[in-house]
């Protein structure tokens, strides 16, 4: 795959299970949640089984931002795997990545989404469509600053930061990545510094 190309997780025919149905009590909180225009609070159900995923409202969209295949060398051979980096945004301010390692690239996007779902981060939005402030982030020689712009001015910055925050529901900011700007890098700057 070439590199900087951005695939939806679906693409790569991966069958996920549908999400467990919600009982009236997780669906009233949810309903009051909406009403009051606040996210309900990821770890609100602590139940065996359940997830964050489950509870945020949205759709969870996956979007592969970098497929990698590595080698180890040994006596014998080599022993090729595959590392993928997912991440996964519900469009009203809640996102995560993950990464995923495995022999083959189906296997590895499997893993890298079940971690990301499993990392999420919530941001603050204003007007459901830029940041509330400008924000900074740092990474080993990774620098990311993303600067609150006014609705309607759009986006600019790298099409891996594009990636992350327009799956967060983030659709009007500027972004500059300075130092080692690797997808690895970046997106671990933003997820680690987004809230």
């Amino acid at each position: 795959m070439p590199r900087g190309s951005f695939l939806p997780a679906r693409a790569c025919l991966l069958l996920l299970r549908s999400p467990p149905s919600k009982t009236e009590a997780e669906e009233e909180v949810l309903e009051e949640a909406r009403l009051a225009k606040a996210r309900p609070d990821p770890g609100a159900f602590a139940e065996e089984g359940s997830h964050a995923t489950d509870q945020l409202p949205g759709e969870w969209v996956e979007t592969i931002v970098a497929v990698d295949r590595v080698q180890k060398i040994i006596t014998g051979g080599s022993i090729m795997s595959y590392r993928v980096l997912v991440v996964v945004g519900n469009g009203n301010g809640a996102g995560g990545y993950g990464v995923g390692k495995a022999l083959d690239p189906a296997a590895a996007t499997a893993r890298a989404i079940r971690a990301a779902k499993k990392s999420l981060v919530t941001v603050d939005r204003f007007k459901m469509t830029s940041l509330v402030h400008s924000c900074e982030g740092k990474h080993n020689s990774c620098r990311v600053v993303l600067r609150a712009v006014p609705p309607g001015y759009g986006m600019k910055g790298s099409r891996t930061t594009q990636a992350i925050l327009t799956s967060m529901g983030i659709g009007d900011c500027t972004a500059k990545a300075v130092g080692r700007r690797t997808p690895f890098a970046v997106v671990r700057v933003r997820g680690d510094k987004s809230g």
